[in-house]
């Protein structure tokens, strides 16, 4: 059933408004636009002031819904609060529908402040919904009686005869079914009763005032433009308009009223064009101008903080507690309001701007032709980049402040000096003047953008000036082109903004990155990463922090702290967080915050498999970037059998006379020896970083050195020790060797190690990872991970994968995973994109010679 609705709702207003076109068959053919507009020319002053304050009196007749509803209920609610209330939910509600639940819900969510009834006033306010159709089913009985005589009409479309035969039946049907309700209700004496009945009659007398106001807008409409039609009659062909509105359930009617008032009029003879200047003034002056007035005022009033003082009154909290699902909807529909609000006044001031640069007739110019046409050329660049950051003032970020604050102010100006536009321009400073109101509001400094994100901003631009060319162009031919903008001027501020948009887009955004956007966290520093490794345990990476390329994000209560790297707009992280494990969630959650209001995307590369819940929660998907080895050091001796050919390698080397010593920190003579060696063997490759260990002086003379000698003493080989700062466990990190050292120098420097590492008391020995290890070898693997592995495949590190693994097989260690956390907005393929990057890019900060070396730091290579 629930779906049969979902479909009904959007294929019973198709069909509706198409059966009315399909029947009106040849009638509106001969409409004409530009007759409209010139119609619409001819009202004066006054009676376009008129009209409009009379549309807003009109619309704010709605309120006596909320006057009978305060009555009833006894509410002591001010009465400036529920008129305001009204007319806000009123006005939304003809444009947005939802069928009537913006008003209900907004409505319910303010007026139970001032009740601890919350369920009599939900169903009241459901009454009062139910209600206002009876206003319009009393007009459609007095339109079957002839009261409004329209029998011509209906007569000659026999169809909507049926239809408003129906909705007059509302009327007797509405109050039989609030008889039944109340007679079923146990909870009602008499006397409630009849205060029930009573509601529900004002609530439809409410109704028919609310149709009278809103036909009398129109019958003055026909009576300022002239036109000459009995206005009963007018008055019987506005009823069955709204009838056909209303049962093709579209929000105010919006299609099937106009071409239904279109064909009635026409079949009494009235010109098309003016019927068209009275729907369009109508539209106007009853929808659109009430509506932009109430999307002012939801700005100003539905905020965080009006919600939060709700939630916090004494009798609303308890009821918060027993109603949660109902009133989280609630809470999400009035928290987004005014976000939406503020949404659709710049969205509206850009098609304020565009209309003005080709739709308005052009009157007069103060200044010259040249002028005029760079004014127009500015305006249609402002509107376009109003469009561009509507998103962005959603979700209050600072820089579509800047810039929507910057295009309104430019196109204020650009509407005087192009011939004193003064509506435009007036119209324009509310909007500016709203953004500066709430201007706290906007706490986010930028958006978490995605490369789909530039690629649908630069087709949407496309589209609008593709757009505005075609339909200046249209306009241009027309009769009488001096009222209206020329081919070349067109063509000429289509090209303007297809140059100046993309420059001002990128400009702005460089600016705003340099000198506005903050840096998370703080930039490296060495005596307190040295002091927070003394008192925390690190992560099996922190050590990689000593290179000196990361900043550090700590948490609040200083138990946790994450490393990373910026990159674009991405944070790529270093591993897991470091210190305690109790402030992992707290450090993760805090960083995400900071990271999402400043508008990057965080990434995790190298996370283990044992804290993957935590990303989870924070809605990350994973890729396997390959497994890391752990040799068992309680178990691991050379006198196995599987383990011979090890024994072997390692007395072979021996007997030749080659040596093994671990140094603590190299002197000079020690550095010089193992540079040359770093040296030959890098040949023309170039350092990696971020993940990869470098060689740099002050880095390597921190970190605990083992070197392989020959039988004449010589460095052939040398390796770096890493701490891991987990208990009893051990990593290692360089590992660098001569081009002609012996064949299994590598594996003596392994097993030495290993060997070094269970006398110094350690239980566990990290290999290193085997990258892309497992990874993508199934048939069900995903498309987006082969193609994943692919990229981090290209990193080309110093050693060949496919014999990274099978090498450390020999040792037989334990194989963990390691998983890069992404984003589930975000590619996957992005994401390894800017890893690989980061990494190729080496270390960022150059060398201090005058750090103090507290800790040993070291990076890896040959893990990595």
């Amino acid at each position: 059933m629930e779906k049969f609705k979902k479909y009904a709702k959007v294929i019973i207003p198709i069909l509706v408004i198409g059966f009315v076109v399909y029947r009106s068959g040849t009638a509106l053919k001969s409409i004409s636009l530009k007759e409209a507009l010139h119609t619409l020319k001819s009202l004066s002053t006054f009676d376009t002031f008129f009209i409009i304050m009379y549309g807003l009196v009109a619309q704010l007749s709605l309120s006596l819904y909320d006057l009978v509803l305060v009555k009833a209920m006894k509410l002591e609610i001010p009465s400036k609060k529920y008129l305001r209330t009204g007319f806000i939910a009123s006005s939304m509600n003809s444009i947005i529908g939802f069928g009537g639940l913006a008003g209900a819900s907004l409505r319910h969510v303010t007026y139970r402040n001032y009740t601890s009834d919350h369920k009599t006033l939900l169903q009241n306010i459901t009454w009062m919904t139910s209600a206002s159709l009876s206003g319009l089913a009393f007009l459609a009985i007095l339109v079957v009686v002839q009261v409004f005589p329209s029998m011509k009409f209906l007569g000659d479309k026999p169809w909507i005869w049926l239809v408003v035969i129906g909705m007059a039946c509302f009327l007797p049907g509405y109050f039989l079914l609030t008889y039944i309700r109340a007679r079923t209700r146990k909870d009602m004496d008499r006397s409630t009763l009849r205060q029930f009945f009573r509601m529900n009659t004002f609530f439809s007398v409410a109704s028919l005032i609310e149709w009278l106001f809103a036909a009398v807008v129109v019958l003055i409409l026909l009576f300022m433009l002239g036109i000459d039609i009995h206005l009963p009659t007018a008055m019987g062909i506005y009823v069955i308009s709204s009838i056909i509105g209303v049962v093709s359930f579209v929000p105010g009617g919006f299609g099937s009223f106009d071409l239904t008032f279109l064909l009635g009029m026409s079949f009494y003879g009235v010109p098309e064009s003016e019927t068209l200047t009275v729907l369009l003034m109508y539209r106007i002056v009853y929808y659109i101008i009430p509506f932009l007035l109430s999307l002012f005022m939801a700005v100003l009033d539905l905020t965080g903080a009006t919600i939060k003082k709700i939630e916090d009154k004494p009798f609303i909290g308890p009821a918060i507690e027993t109603s949660g699902v109902l009133w989280s909807i609630y809470r999400d529909i009035l928290s987004k309001a005014g976000y939406w609000a503020l949404s659709i006044l710049v969205l509206y001031a850009a098609w304020l701007n565009l209309t003005s640069v080709f739709l308005v007739p052009v009157d007069e110019r103060i200044f010259s032709v040249g002028v005029f046409d760079f004014c127009s050329d500015v305006i249609l660049m402002c509107a376009i980049i109003l469009i561009l950051h509507v998103k962005g003032i959603y979700h209050r970020t600072k820089k579509s402040f800047i810039y929507v604050g910057t295009a309104l102010a430019l196109s204020i100006v650009a509407h005087l000096l192009k011939s004193l536009d003064f509506h435009e321009s007036l119209v324009l400073a509310v909007v500016l003047g709203v953004m500066v109101a709430v201007r706290k509001q906007f706490q986010v400094e930028d958006m978490i953008v995605s490369f789909f994100y530039y690629i649908w901003n630069t087709v949407l631009v496309v589209f609008i000036l593709a757009g505005y060319f075609m339909a200046g162009t249209a306009l241009s031919t027309l009769d009488q082109p001096d009222n209206l903008r020329t081919f070349d001027s067109v063509l000429g501020s289509t090209v303007f903004s297809a140059i100046f948009i993309p420059l001002v887009m990128f400009a702005g955004t460089y600016l705003f990155n340099r000198f506005r956007k903050k840096e998370i966290g703080m930039a490296f520093n060495r005596d307190t990463f040295n002091g927070f490794l003394r008192t925390h345990k690190g992560s099996s990476l922190a050590h990689l922090g000593y290179m000196g390329d990361k900043r550090m994000f700590f948490s609040s209560d200083g138990q946790a702290l994450i490393l990373f790297r910026k990159y674009k707009n991405r944070l790529i992280v270093l591993g897991d967080p470091s210190g305690s494990k109790a402030s992992f969630s707290l450090v993760l959650n805090e960083f995400m915050k900071a990271a999402n209001r400043l508008g990057y995307v965080a990434v995790f590369y190298q996370i283990d498999q044992s804290y993957m819940h935590l990303y989870h929660d924070f809605g990350y998907r994973f890729f396997k970037l390959g497994e890391e080895a752990y040799v068992d050091l309680d178990t691991f001796v050379l006198t196995e059998d599987k383990k011979a050919e090890l024994k072997a390698n390692v007395q072979r080397f021996e007997s030749e006379g080659y040596q093994f010593e671990v140094v603590n920190q190299v002197n000079d003579m020690q550095y010089e020896e193992i540079k040359q060696i770093s040296d030959e063997w890098l040949g023309k490759r170039k350092e990696k970083g971020f993940s990869i260990g470098e060689f740099q002086q002050a880095y390597i003379q921190e970190a605990p050195m083992a070197i392989f000698r020959d039988q004449e003493g010589k460095a052939v080989a040398f390796a770096t020790i890493m701490p891991m700062y987990q208990e009893k466990k051990i990593s290692i990190d360089l590992m660098r060797y001569l081009p002609d050292a012996p064949e299994g120098t590598m594996e003596a420097m392994f097993t030495y190690l290993l060997g070094y590492a269970q006398k110094q008391g350690y239980r566990q020995f990290n290999l290193g990872m085997a990258p892309l290890s497992n990874v993508g070898t199934q048939n069900e693997a995903f498309f987006a991970e082969r193609i994943a592995a692919a990229v981090f495949n290209n990193i080309q590190y110093m050693y060949s994968f496919s014999g990274l693994r099978k090498f450390k097989e020999k040792y037989h260690p334990v194989w963990h995973g390691k998983y890069l956390a992404y984003r589930k907005n975000k590619t996957l393929v992005a994401s390894m994109i800017m890893v690989t990057r980061i990494i190729r890019k080496g270390n960022g900060s150059r060398e201090k010679k005058n750090e103090s070396n507290v800790f040993p730091h070291s990076g890896r290579s040959l893990s990595d």
